[in-house]
């Protein structure tokens, strides 16, 4: 438990590392757009694991919720990112909220919040079917049962 703890921080770490170092180079002008692009990438290659897991027939029960949850980690980085931006021009604002409601305007300020909303309900919800159903369904064994 302890290694797959660390294995997670180990890659939350290098994604913000790697949004960090192509910050500059990335499509969209707002945080959570650049994260997206990063998310993108990660789930490609999240889905040709996928694909290689189901052509050797393992089980692949956690691995829409570590997509999920790498997305809602780069998005909340990116718009720590912004707020970062803006850290010298803090006497305009009364505090972080006004900041990035002043740098993402009104229109999508809330386009951004309703976004994050929607990761943390796609997070809920895969982690309460995970949880309710113990895993992904059984693997058929190839053996045909007639009643």
């Amino acid at each position: 438990m302890l290694l797959q703890f660390l294995l997670w921080r180990v890659g939350y770490a290098a994604a913000g590392m790697v949004l960090g170092a192509l910050w500059h180079q990335l499509p969209g002008r707002r945080g959570p757009t650049r994260a997206f692009c990063v998310a993108v990438a990660y789930a490609s290659s999240a889905g040709l694991f996928a694909l290689g897991k189901l052509a050797l027939g393992e089980e692949q029960t956690g691995l829409a919720f570590a997509v999920t949850a790498m997305l809602l980690v780069l998005t909340l980085t990116g718009i720590l990112m912004d707020l970062e931006t803006f850290r010298d021009e803090h006497r305009y604002w009364r505090g972080r909220i006004a900041r990035l409601y002043s740098n993402y305007q009104m229109r999508f300020f809330s386009v951004q919040v309703a976004w994050l909303l929607a990761q943390a309900a796609a997070i809920a919800t895969i982690w309460q079917f995970l949880a309710e159903t113990g895993g992904s369904p059984p693997q058929n064994s190839g053996v045909s049962r007639t009643p």
